[in-house]
C-alpha cells in the first residue's frame, strides 16, 4: 500500500469524508489521479464515493448530529448535483412570492439563483451570505436565535416564533436522507426539524431538496412522508429504483 492511500485512508477514519479538489492541491496531483485512488479503495469497500469525494462505507446505521458532516466539509461536495437542483427548484418560484428556505449546503445555492428576483427571502440558513453578491433586488430576512455554528443555521424558541408569524407561498427543506421503502425523509436533530415542520404548515406549497447521496440513507429524526411534498428535486434518477411520481429530476 503506498502512502497515498494509507494517507486516504487515514483522514477519511479521522474525518469522516475526503474531497478529491483539496486532495489534488495537497499531493499536487492531478484530480484525475485522487479519483482514480477513491475508485480502488471504493472497489475494496473500504470507501463510499459520492460527488466530489467520498465517505465512509454504509455500515446501515442511522445519521443522527454527532456522525452528519459541518458545513465547511460538506459545503464543496457534491455542489454541481446541488446546483442542479436548485436550479430547477427555482423554476416553481414566481415574481412577488414569499418563500422560505431551509438550512443546508443543497438549499444554500438557491440564493445567488434569486438575488436578483423581487421575492421575499426568510431563511434560517448563514450560509447565504457566501453565495449573494450585493446589492440583491430578493428582499431577505433572516430568522434569529441560537447560533449551531458547526450547520450555519439558526433554531430554538425564538427561531420558532419568528417562523410561526410569516405565511409563505412556498418553502424549500433539506434533509440528511430518504427511504424509498418505507417512503419517509429524515433530518439529524429534533431542534431544526421542529423548524422545517412548522415552516411547513406555514406554506402553501412544501418542496424537498436532495441529491441522489442521500438517497437510502436514514436520520436519527422523521421529518416526514415522501408524498407529503408537492415535489421533491433531486439531481438524478439511480437506475433500477423505483421512485413516487413526485420526484423531478434535471431534463
Amino acid at each position: 500500500m503506498n502512502s497515498r492511500i494509507e494517507y486516504l485512508l487515514k483522514k477519511l477514519d479521522e474525518d469522516g469524508i475526503l474531497n478529491v479538489n483539496d486532495l489534488a492541491d495537497e499531493f499536487h496531483v492531478s484530480s484525475a489521479t485522487i479519483r482514480r485512488d477513491l475508485s480502488s479503495l471504493e472497489q475494496q469497500g473500504k470507501l463510499k464515493r459520492i460527488p466530489g469525494g467520498a465517505i465512509k462505507p454504509s455500515s446501515g446505521s442511522v445519521m443522527a448530529l454527532e456522525t452528519d458532516f459541518n458545513m465547511s466539509s460538506k459545503l464543496q461536495l457534491n455542489s454541481v448535483s446541488k446546483k442542479k437542483v436548485c436550479e430547477i427548484a427555482c423554476k416553481e418560484i414566481q415574481d412577488g412570492e414569499c418563500i422560505f428556505i431551509d438550512g443546508g449546503t443543497t438549499s444554500a445555492y438557491m440564493f445567488k439563483l434569486l438575488q436578483n428576483r423581487p421575492v421575499t427571502i426568510v431563511t434560517n440558513n448563514h450560509l447565504f451570505a457566501s453565495q449573494i453578491t450585493p446589492p440583491t433586488t430578493a428582499r431577505i430576512i433572516m430568522v434569529g436565535g441560537i447560533y449551531m455554528s458547526d450547520f450555519a443555521m439558526t433554531y430554538g424558541p425564538t427561531a420558532v416564533n419568528q417562523i410561526q408569524g410569516y405565511n409563505f407561498d412556498r418553502c424549500f427543506i433539506a434533509c440528511v436522507g430518504i427511504d424509498l421503502q418505507e417512503n419517509y425523509a429524515y433530518c439529524t436533530e429534533i431542534e431544526t426539524s421542529e423548524i422545517k415542520n412548522i415552516a411547513c404548515q406555514k406554506s402553501k406549497h412544501r418542496y424537498l431538496l436532495i441529491d441522489d447521496s442521500k438517497v437510502d440513507v436514514i436520520g436519527f429524526c422523521t421529518l416526514k412522508p415522501l408524498h407529503f411534498f408537492d415535489a421533491i428535486f433531486c439531481d438524478k434518477k439511480r437506475p433500477g429504483l423505483e421512485y413516487p411520481d413526485n420526484f423531478h429530476f434535471p431534463i
